[in-house]
C-alpha cells in the first residue's frame, strides 16, 4: 500500500507512536516536502517532540540505508549535522505500522528554519540579507563543511535545498540535510552516480562521491551567501542559485562577470580561491573547504563598494515543487526588472555583458525649478476650458428656450 497519510494519522511503531502533522494554514494536507529520492513528513511522537520521517521511493530503499546511518553517528556530534541522528525503520517496523512503504524509512530530528532555496527566492523578490548576517552565514556554513572534511567526510550534494538556515535573536545557525549519500572512508558506495544539483555542479560533470566532492559547491554556496547582501546582485537570484550554472554556461558566465568586481572588493582572499574553483577543470584542482573557511575569516568591513551595473536579467526558469497529490513541476520565467539607475549594462543574446550604457535622465534640481511654472500654466488652461464650456452651455440654453417660446406662440 502506498504511503499517503492524512493529517493527524497515527503510526504505531514497536517503540514509539507518531502522529502526522498538518500543514500550517492548510490543515487538510499533511506537512510534507518532496525531494528527488522521496518525501519528508513532519511527525510528532508521544512526547510531542517534532521529528522528520523520510519515506524513500521504492528504487532507493535498501539495506545500505541502515549501514550509512550507522556511520553517520560519528557526524552527529559535529555542529550543523543534527540530521545525522537517525533511526532506520526495519521491514518488521513497517509491517507493524501497517504501511509497507515505510520499509527503510528514516526517522530523524526536525530541523527548524528556512532552506537556502527559500532565501534565494526572497532575495529575488527584493529582500536581501544585511552584510553582517550574510558574512556570519557564510562563515558558519564553511566551518560546518570544513569540519566534515577534516573528519574524512563529504556531503556530495551541497545545494540550496540541502542547507537549512535558522535566524533568531541569538544569531545564525546552519544545518545540512539529505545525508544519505555522504562520502566517507568506510561508508557504503551509493547505488547511483552522483553528479550534484544543477547550479552547483562542477563543469567536469563527474561523479562527486569522493573526498573532494564538496569543494566546488561549497565555494559557490558561500559566494551566494555574500552576494545576497548586494541588492543589485541579489535580485538576479533564482531557485537554481545566483550563477545558475558553471563556467561553460553563457548565462552563468555573465552573472560571474557581474559579481566578480563586488566579490573582489568584499572578500579579496576568498574571491581569489573562488576564481580558482570557477576556472578549474577538475574537482581536485579546487581549493579545499578548509582554505575557503580560513579565507572567509579574513573578511574586513570596507567602505566605498564598487558601482554595480544593472544588467538586463535573462529569463531564468524558476521551478516550484508542488507536494502531495499535485506532484508536477511548474515552470515560470522571471520578468526583466526595470532600470532604476542612470547607467546599465545590456548584453546581446548569447553575448557577454558590455560596458555601461549611459541614459539621459533629467536632473532632479531642474525638475524642481520648472515645477511651479508648469503648475501655473496648467491652472490657466483649466480656467479657459471652464469658461468656454460655460459659454457654450448658456448659448445652448437660450436657443432652446427661444425655440420653445416660438412654437408655443
Amino acid at each position: 500500500m502506498r504511503f499517503d497519510p492524512n493529517p493527524l494519522d497515527v503510526l504505531v511503531l514497536p517503540n514509539d507512536t507518531l502522529t502526522v502533522q498538518p500543514l500550517p494554514d492548510y490543515h487538510q494536507f499533511p506537512f510534507a516536502c518532496e525531494g528527488a529520492k522521496g518525501v519528508v513528513y513532519k511527525v510528532a511522537n508521544g512526547r510531542r517532540t517534532q521529528k522528520a520521517l523520510k519515506v524513500f521511493l521504492e528504487q532507493f530503499r535498501s539495506v545500505s540505508l541502515v549501514k550509512s546511518s550507522m556511520h553517520l553517528k560519528n557526524l552527529s556530534k559535529l555542529r550543523g549535522l543534527r540530521a545525522a541522528r537517525r533511526q532506520v525503520l526495519s521491514p518488521s517496523d513497517a509491517r507493524v505500522a501497517g504501511w509497507p512503504d515505510l520499509e527503510y524509512a528514516v526517522l530523524m530530528p526536525w530541523i527548524k528554519g528556512r532552506t537556502w532555496h527559500d532565501i534565494l527566492l526572497e532575495a529575488q523578490r527584493g529582500v536581501p540579507l544585511d552584510e553582517g548576517t550574510s558574512e556570519l552565514l557564510a562563515k558558519r556554513f564553511l566551518d560546518t563543511v570544513a569540519s566534515m572534511e577534516a573528519n574524512g567526510y563529504a556531503h556530495c550534494d551541497l545545494s540550496a535545498g540541502n542547507v537549512v538556515v535558522g535566524m533568531s535573536e541569538r544569531g545564525v545557525s546552519v544545518q545540512l540535510v539529505d545525508l544519505e549519500d555522504v562520502f566517507g572512508l568506510s561508508t557504503p558506495n551509493p547505488n547511483t552516480c552522483l553528479l550534484g544539483t544543477a547550479g552547483y555542479q562542477h563543469r567536469a560533470r563527474h561523479d562527486v562521491w569522493r573526498a573532494e566532492g564538496d569543494r566546488y559547491s561549497a565555494a559557490v554556496l558561500a559566494a551566494e551567501m555574500l552576494i545576497l547582501s548586494a541588492p543589485e546582485l541579489a535580485r538576479r537570484a533564482s531557485d537554481r542559485g545566483y550563477f545558475c550554472g558553471s563556467a561553460e554556461d553563457p548565462e552563468a558566465q555573465r552573472r560571474w562577470d557581474a559579481a566578480l568586481p563586488w566579490l573582489r572588493w568584499r572578500a579579496p582572499a576568498f574571491c581569489a580561491l573562488l576564481e580558482r574553483a570557477w576556472t578549474s577543470s577538475r574537482l581536485e584542482d579546487c581549493p579545499s573547504v578548509r582554505e575557503l573557511a580560513l579565507a572567509m575569516s579574513t573578511i574586513v568591513r570596507r567602505a566605498d563598494p564598487p558601482k554595480l551595473a544593472t544588467a538586463s536579467s535573462a529569463r531564468v526558469p524558476t521551478t516550484v515543487f508542488v507536494p502531495f497529490d499535485m506532484k508536477e513541476i511548474i515552470s515560470a520565467h522571471q520578468r526583466a526588472a526595470p532600470a532604476e539607475t542612470r547607467s546599465s549594462s545590456a548584453a546581446p543574446e548569447g553575448g557577454r555583458v558590455g560596458a555601461p550604457i549611459s541614459r539621459r535622465i533629467p536632473d532632479a534640481s531642474a525638475l524642481g525649478a520648472t515645477a511651479p511654472a508648469r503648475s501655473r500654466r496648467r491652472s490657466r488652461e483649466c480656467w479657459v476650458r471652464f469658461a468656454v464650456a460655460t459659454t457654450v452651455a448658456v448659448i445652448a440654453t437660450v436657443a432652446i428656450l427661444g425655440l420653445i417660446t416660438y412654437f408655443r406662440n
